[in-house]
């Protein structure tokens, strides 16, 4: 690849109306050519920083320096966080003077080099300071939301970190028997010391992803890739210049993090971060600061239409939606009309952190919206067969996925090509968002309560597009004559221990009491395939609500209990 103007290259990701894009060449050529693009963006960043990166693309990699060091001197914000009814800016020098102390605490306590460290801490100043801790450390970072105590237990016990670090308002989320480092303990300061340099293929992150292929599997993440799609994302698709500043309030940190802190500040830009808690309460919070980028949730999108009072967001340069997510054409249309967006470019955005970053982005369009998106720059991509042979599609449909013997990225997303672009069209099997559903933890965490017999997940198509799917939790009780009476405090029960062990984000649609004994195989599981059967032909509905199967159930269940030994 040439040298090239990255600016110029990106105004042709710009559309002024709903007109399709024929072709982008620089895209196209990026895909044949990943290693030649990703030089050439690097020789990019470092003719125009000011303060040169010390990375070297295919030779090492010291992301402290380039995301840190290089930025002390200047005036931006790395973090704008609101916490307590106030905003609270973090600039690179603070930053820096807290990450040293961090990793000063962290190496009293025997952190070196290559450790795996997992990080279980909410989005913030704190995860970002420990964030650069391991970075400055030369660690292999892991992150964990701290959503559930299940559903944290459960990916410790897989990961196995050599530390884990957390805060002491979320020590219960860990096992009894874990010895975590306390961020709170940590110095404000610490001695200075060489940032640790990592090779190519060194693994800078270890990370469960919600989208590939195995959930529960954590991958590698060499220092090459999270580097060079970090930088990508930087200038290509979050299109950020030092100074400036991103937000993405409710989108799943652990889907999105570490890769959108890398990205923003590799390019010397800040977030924004804020719950969505006081955003229901107060959106124009997000009119606060002039916002290079924002990256809206279904959620706080549904809020800002609803808010009655005036809203205006004139300093947004640009916002984002997640594809994946079920859209409301109507709904959002009018929130754009009413927000006085009709002239804020609009895009679509797909991000797995575990793989590096972006997998999806999409050109701008002022105003309007859209499903179309491009495989992001320097995949080498095509479009396969639904029937997962890894045949290239006949069609102009198939499974966004590598091509043979190119590096790996999740492959689960349908897409349509039309002309230059790709019309996002849903997964293969049944998703949230695009990222997997806990299915067997939720059933697990289920059928511990005492009143449970047995239970099964049933995924239901909602008729919205891409393909969006509703879970449906079946807990069976067996055969009670006042089960009705029941009903509400045990879905409250269900609802409240579920969101204990797994964290709101994994509760189920609808919960639904079944009082019924649940089919079971000859190994004693349940019949999932006998479940889901009942309930999309009608039958477990009206079952439940006759009085003769009651009867038989009954019976059955005394049957099973004179057999029991």
């Amino acid at each position: 690849m040439p040298d090239l103007d990255f600016n110029t290259l990106i105004s042709a990701l710009d559309a002024p109306d709903d007109e399709l894009i024929e072709t982008i060449p620089w895209l196209e050529e990026s895909a044949r050519d990943p290693r030649s693009f990703f030089k050439t963006l690097a020789e990019y960043q470092r003719a125009v920083s000011s303060n040169r990166p010390k990375s070297r693309v295919f030779e090492g990699y010291s992301f402290y320096h380039d995301m840190v060091l290089r930025h002390l001197r200047g005036p931006a914000v790395a973090l704008q966080s609101y916490h307590a009814g106030s905003w609270i800016a973090m600039g690179y020098p603070e930053l820096h003077a807290r990450a040293l102390g961090m990793a000063q605490h962290w190496r009293d306590a025997g952190v070196a080099a290559g450790a795996c460290v997992c990080i279980v801490l909410p989005t913030g100043a704190d995860f970002l300071v420990c964030l650069l801790s391991a970075l400055q450390l030369g660690c292999v970072l892991s992150y964990l939301e701290p959503t559930g105590t299940a559903w944290v237990r459960k990916r410790l016990e897989i990961l196995a970190p050599d530390a884990v670090v957390t805060s002491s308002l979320y020590r219960a989320l860990l096992p009894d028997d874990a010895e975590p480092i306390l961020c709170g303990q940590a110095p404000r300061n610490g001695s200075p010391a060489d940032p640790h340099t990592y090779t190519p293929d060194e693994p800078v992150a270890r990370l469960f992803s919600l989208v590939g292929e195995d959930p529960l599997l954590p991958q590698d993440l060499t220092a090459h890739r999270a580097y060079t799609w970090a930088l990508r994302d930087a200038v290509c698709v979050h299109r950020l210049k030092p100074g400036e500043l991103l937000a993405a309030p409710g989108m799943p940190a652990q889907q999105w993090q570490p890769a959108l802190t890398f990205s923003c500040l590799l390019a010397g830009a800040g977030q924004v971060e804020i719950e969505m808690m006081p955003l229901c309460n107060q959106p124009s919070l997000l009119a606060d600061f002039p916002l290079r980028s924002v990256i809206l949730c279904a959620r706080l999108r549904g809020v800002l239409l609803k808010w009655r009072e005036k809203l205006r967001f004139p300093h947004w340069q640009s916002w984002s939606k997640n594809p994946e997510e079920p859209l409301d054409w109507d709904r959002d249309r009018r929130m754009i009309l009413k927000l006085g967006l009709e002239k804020v470019p609009a895009a679509n955005l797909v991000v797995d952190a575990a793989a590096g970053g972006a997998l999806v982005f999409s050109v701008l369009r002022p105003g309007r919206l859209h499903q179309n998106v491009l495989p992001a720059p320097g995949l080498c991509w095509q479009l396969s067969e639904l029937n997962l042979s890894g045949q290239e599609a006949v069609g102009n449909s198939g499974v966004f996925s590598p091509r043979e013997g190119a590096a790996p990225f999740p492959s689960y997303m349908i897409l349509s090509q039309r002309e230059g672009e790709c019309l996002y069209a849903g997964t293969l099997k049944p998703r949230r968002t695009g990222a997997h559903y806990p299915s067997a933890e939720l059933l697990e965490c289920a059928a511990r309560f005492d009143f449970a017999v047995g239970a099964s997940l049933v995924p239901v198509q909602t008729g919205a597009l891409a393909g969006a799917y509703a879970f449906v939790l079946l807990l069976f009780t067996g055969p009670e004559r006042d089960w009705r009476d029941k009903e509400a405090d045990r879905k409250q029960a269900l609802t409240r221990g579920l969101t204990r062990q797994l964290g709101a984000r994994w509760l189920p649609d609808r919960i639904e009491i079944v009082p019924l004994l649940p089919r079971r195989l000859e190994d004693g599981s349940i019949d999932h395939d006998w479940c889901w059967d009942q309930f999309y032909a009608g039958w477990l509905h009206r079952k439940a609500r006759s009085p003769i199967f009651q009867s038989l159930h009954g019976l059955r269940k005394k049957l099973e209990m004179a057999q029991a030994p």
